[in-house]
């Protein structure tokens, strides 16, 4: 099978897989298909012009009566034969994932890639994946309902893993393991019908290969080639408007112009709202039927809709503003603040500092100086709640935060999310907004406090 080596070599060189002085970490079961990849890197690395360094990486699932130990032993006899430096590590994924109520699958897949991400660092991991899966992702994903993007399959290259196998067909590995004489274990539990994807495997595409189309992998492939190209170009398209949309933003939301949708077509529409989804929380997903509540809420204009996209993200139709945020990003909580420290979290930065008389003038909204001789208590850090009350700068009445937020058109999902600085019950300052008429300074104040407050 020196053509496979040949494709393999051309596929790392096409898609710019691995690089001089990469390091890659090959994870490795012990099945046919990641014995033949390390066997494929191993060759690769000794005979090519390019320079890395290659690791191998296993996870024990403690499963199979004892066959997954077979499989460990199996992967540290290859690994000393060639040289490669070898990472193992032993999980009870079956007693983890009745912990945390996950199936087994899903739950070892989190453990197998949060072992192999750690070992990585700032290098790359690469997985077995063949033909064979990238055609079987595809048919469970349009089983269960995908979009163009879910129709691309496996891509060759994804953050920092690559499947540099997805070319090759099962067979073909068997094939270039029975020439190079390549050990590897069957997993029994793939002839086991007891999950979606095995299913896929061992009965739909088979029937499909035997009753309708003998080129049936090949027929899926070329759709998912095109589906990528086409999904590809959308994607590009939804990058360039996105800054012309955008009105304000930060690390967990985005403000859009709700009147500049109006002409953008449907599908570049979803494009965008996706592609700001993935901003938010990387490798997020929507369904469809949130898609379809935007586009019918956009053509009504029902102002104060707010659309769940997926479990942290929400969608909110606010005045002119389509607004896309991360409901978990302002995750902290109420917390006492020290003089001359700084507080930070995952979308805010909150600082004090004792200064003089001079340069007390406020720059910006972010920077206010308040006389320190007011405050009689801790100032502390929180949420704003309904029935707030403070006196606003400059007033001699007292007013409700929440009539001050909509005199000022502060977006409704965003008021949740603004600080409040209070000290012994009374509010200081709407951070960023907003500082209270009674911690103002005067011509008399000696002790003056710097509050600077900034949105990541």
């Amino acid at each position: 099978m020196k053509k496979l080596y040949s494709r393999f070599k051309n596929i790392i060189d096409k898609h710019q897989l691995i690089s001089d002085r990469d390091r890659i970490i090959a994870a490795i079961s012990g099945g046919v298909d990641s014995i033949a990849l390390l066997h494929l890197l191993f060759k690769l690395m000794h005979e090519a012009e390019i320079s890395f360094e290659l690791q191998a990486a296993h996870l024990n699932h403690s499963t199979r009566d004892g066959a997954s130990d077979k499989d460990q032993a199996l992967v540290e006899g290859t690994c000393q034969k060639y040289a490669i430096p070898l990472e193992t590590k032993k999980v009870d994924v079956h007693k983890k994932a009745q912990q945390s109520n996950l199936s087994f699958e899903m739950m070892a897949r989190k453990v197998r890639y949060d072992f192999f991400q750690k070992i990585a660092g700032n290098g790359t991991i690469a997985t077995g994946h063949t033909l064979d899966d990238h055609i079987e992702t595809i048919l469970l994903r349009v089983i269960k309902g995908t979009g163009l993007n879910g129709l691309g399959g496996i891509e060759y290259k994804t953050d920092n893993i690559i499947h540099p196998l997805r070319f090759a067909t099962k067979d073909e590995l068997y094939s270039y393991a029975a020439e190079e004489q390549l050990n590897f274990n069957e997993d029994s539990t793939n002839f086991e019908n007891k999950c979606d994807r095995n299913v896929i495997r061992n009965i739909i595409i088979p029937t499909i290969n035997q009753k309708i189309n003998p080129n049936f992998i090949d027929a899926v492939d070329r759709l998912s080639q095109i589906s990528s190209e086409v999904n590809n170009f959308i994607n590009q398209r939804a990058i360039k408007k996105i800054s012309n949309l955008t009105n304000d933003r930060a690390s967990w939301y985005y403000a859009l112009d709700h009147k500049k949708f109006e002409s953008l077509h449907i599908a570049l529409l979803k494009h965008i709202i996706l592609e700001i989804s993935n901003r938010l929380i990387p490798h997020s997903t929507i369904d469809f039927s949130s898609f379809e509540q935007i586009v019918e809420q956009l053509s009504h204009k029902n102002r104060g809709q707010i659309i769940k996209l997926n479990s942290d993200l929400y969608a909110n139709f606010d005045r002119d503003h389509l607004i896309i945020y991360n409901s978990k990003a302002q995750n902290w909580n109420e917390t006492a603040i020290e003089i001359n420290q700084t507080f930070k979290t995952q979308t805010f930065k909150f600082s004090t500092q004792l200064v003089g008389k001079e340069g007390n003038k406020s720059p910006s909204p972010n920077v206010e100086y308040i006389d320190y001789d007011k405050i009689k208590g801790d100032l502390k850090l929180r949420h704003w709640k309904y029935g707030d009350k403070f006196k606003p700068l400059n007033f001699n009445h007292r007013k409700k935060v929440s009539d001050y937020f909509i005199d000022n058109k502060i977006p409704k999902f965003k008021k949740h999310f603004i600080p409040i600085l209070e000290s012994d019950n009374r509010i200081v300052w709407i951070c960023g907004q907003r500082l209270s008429d009674e911690f103002k300074l005067e011509n008399h104040s000696k002790n003056i406090l710097k509050l600077i407050y900034s949105e990541k």
